[in-house]
């Protein structure tokens, strides 16, 4: 099938990819032991429904929750401080960026980021996480290569007594250069982190932190599976990094009660819902659908609460439903899924010329070839190719092995 291969390289792309709101990534110390490690029996008792009707209806009346939106209003509300003073500038500029996301507006989010960059600190946690959401946002909903300048920059400023940040940027490196091809480099990430983790797994306070920083070795190790088709080791490191996210919850409690660092909840729980994409795209490349959709169901239904109808996470986890729909031949549903995800990253706010905007794209047109609607799937991809010559690079490599699109131009009768 056509469209299956494009749809799920897609998927893969797209995220990346993350992409939104990853907490620190993944992998682990005992390589080999998760390599080898059985899959766990977690696949849900009851069967996904089989229509997306019940999906469809709800898209618009998912809404965040009423006093985190007031609070990011507010904050969006706020007047830029008449002042010289840096701090108070990369702090407004910052709470700004923050708010912009929580409310799915990558966008409007990089603009003040970048602006909070400009008076970024010299020192201490702050340039740290700044450096990180921005370049998740530029991943997301931005310029791609920015996220990969920006992820240096980062590396360069983490302090050799910060192993814990070491562990979350390096599986971050390795989802990144995943997503890019660039696998050796990912390898390097990889194993970067898991070194780490080896090194200071008998460190103070490291106890408190072995779930956390084994679910982000897991994720970053799932993704570099995933991205070398090693589908069965991404299924099993997937799996585990959720495990590993519900074993670290008594401990974020204690870690709070010590004031000790951590993220916030809402990007924990933004990790949990990639987790879930990315193993619902894995399922499915299995040949496990229909256990791909309860989970890729469950997914867009978190990230509907947190986030809105109008976000890019939203609009990946549409994408991912459509690939999986289409792989059970439900032809129609998934094409009317992929119309979804466009509308959502058109609410989002997101430049055209976005990883998330092109993916959404690319989808539609690859799930218009599979209902054997030419004249609509090509003109999906030329405007696709056009959104895209803003970014050279991009423009370049856009139609290289994508099948669906030759199969249009080919019934189309275009060279």
């Amino acid at each position: 099938m056509f469209c299956t291969l494009t749809l799920r390289r897609t998927a893969l792309t797209a995220l990346g990819i993350l992409i939104a709101s990853l907490q620190a990534a993944p992998l682990l110390a005992q390589q080999k032991e998760a390599e080898a490690e059985p899959l766990a029996a977690e696949a849900p008792a009851a069967p996904a429904p089989r229509s997306i009707e019940d999906i469809i209806k709800v898209l618009d009346q998912f809404k965040p929750d009423p006093a985190r939106i007031t609070a990011a209003r507010a904050a969006l509300a706020l007047p830029t401080p008449q002042t010289d003073d840096r701090t108070a500038l990369f702090r407004h500029y910052f709470q700004r960026g923050q708010a912009a996301r929580r409310l799915g507006d990558d966008s409007a989010a990089i603009v003040d980021l970048r602006k909070a960059r400009d008076y970024m600190p010299a020192g201490g946690q702050g340039p740290l996480a700044l450096l990180y959401i921005l370049s998740v946002a530029e991943f997301v909903g931005g310029n791609a290569l920015n996220a990969v300048q920006l992820m240096q920059e980062r590396l360069g400023l983490i302090g050799k007594n910060q192993p814990g940040f070491i562990i979350g940027h390096e599986a971050y490196a390795a989802l990144i250069y995943s997503a890019f091809g660039d696998f050796n480099a990912a390898r390097r990430s990889m194993q970067n982190a898991e070194d780490t983790f080896k090194r200071i797994s008998r460190a103070p306070n490291a106890a408190l932190y072995r779930h956390s920083w084994t679910s982000s070795v897991e994720n970053a190790r799932g993704e570099v599976f995933h991205a070398e088709g090693k589908l069965v080791e991404a299924e099993a490191a997937y799996r585990k990094a959720i495990r590993e996210l519900d074993a670290d919850i008594p401990d974020r409690e204690e870690r709070t009660r010590r004031g000790l660092v951590q993220g916030a909840d809402e990007t924990i729980e933004a990790t949990r819902g990639l987790i879930y994409r990315r193993l619902a795209q894995v399922l499915n490349k299995l040949g496990r659908a229909n256990e791909a959709e309860i989970h890729i169901r469950n997914a867009l239904k978190s990230t509907l609460q947190r986030s809105g109808r109008f976000a890019t996470n939203t609009a990946l986890d549409m994408q991912t439903f459509a690939v999986i729909l289409i792989e059970q031949g439900r032809f129609a549903e998934g094409t009317l899924m992929a119309r979804e995800a466009v509308r959502s990253i058109e609410g989002s706010g997101a430049p055209l010329h976005s990883l998330s905007a092109i993916g959404a794209s690319r989808a539609l047109g690859a799930a218009l070839v599979t209902s054997a609607k030419w004249e609509e799937a090509l003109a999906t991809f030329d405007a696709m190719r056009k959104n895209a010559e803003s970014e050279p690079e991009l423009a370049r490599n856009l139609a290289r092995g994508d099948l669906d699109w030759a199969h249009a131009l080919l019934k189309m009768n275009q060279p």
